[in-house]
């Protein structure tokens, strides 16, 4: 993968705010699929790929806007 991840303090909150089996769950999921390409998905009960969906949705959503800006710096540019 060549493109940059972000999880914003959204995401994390959402993540923070499940319970901690959840919470594991999801952050297995986001590393599956945005750190190492893998489907997420097959590992998820039904209502924790509802959930999946949505953090999903931010986290896609959170990367657009930030592609857009101007004035972010990519850390891997300053090292």
């Amino acid at each position: 993968m060549n493109q940059s991840v972000f999880f914003s303090s959204r995401v994390i909150d959402t993540i923070n705010s499940l319970p901690l089996d959840d919470r594991s769950t999801m952050a297995a999921a986001l590393t599956s699929e945005f750190i190492l390409g893998m489907d997420a998905a097959g590992s998820l009960s039904g209502v924790q790929k509802m959930v999946y969906a949505i953090i999903r949705h931010y986290v896609k959503q959170d990367m657009s806007r930030l592609g857009t800006t101007k004035e972010v710096i990519d850390l891997r540019d300053i090292c």
